[in-house]
């Protein structure tokens, strides 16, 4: 019975998605709205181990859990957006609000990778 967890966390962890952002990097994000199922995004604060605050494109912030947050470029070369701005509390985010998921109906379209 060891032999065969350890054979299935050794194939699990194999094809598993690493779920740690950085401050900055582009994602998509899950969209609970109307509209497209995926809104694009930019990392602005880490709140938890797998919780994030990000902000869309139409300037809107959000929090959302690791496993509705996706790269928009490869693990090996994320993409980073004012990596060297100082993100310390939502104030940061002018004229934006902490939406929830029933917030954003008609949201921007964009594809998910």
């Amino acid at each position: 019975m060891e032999l065969q967890l350890q054979q299935q966390k050794t194939s699990h962890d194999q094809i598993a998605e690493e779920k740690e952002f950085r401050k900055g990097e582009r994602v998509y994000v899950r969209n609970f709205g109307q509209g497209s199922r995926c809104l694009s995004a930019v990392i602005g604060e880490v709140t938890g181990p797998v919780s994030y605050v990000v902000r869309l494109e139409d300037n809107r912030v959000m929090r959302r859990h690791a496993d509705h947050i996706r790269r928009q470029a490869t693990a090996s070369s994320p993409t980073i957006v004012d990596a060297t701005e100082e993100v310390d509390d939502l104030e940061d985010f002018p004229n934006s609000a902490v939406l929830s998921p029933a917030d954003h109906a008609g949201d921007v379209t964009t594809t998910c990778v």
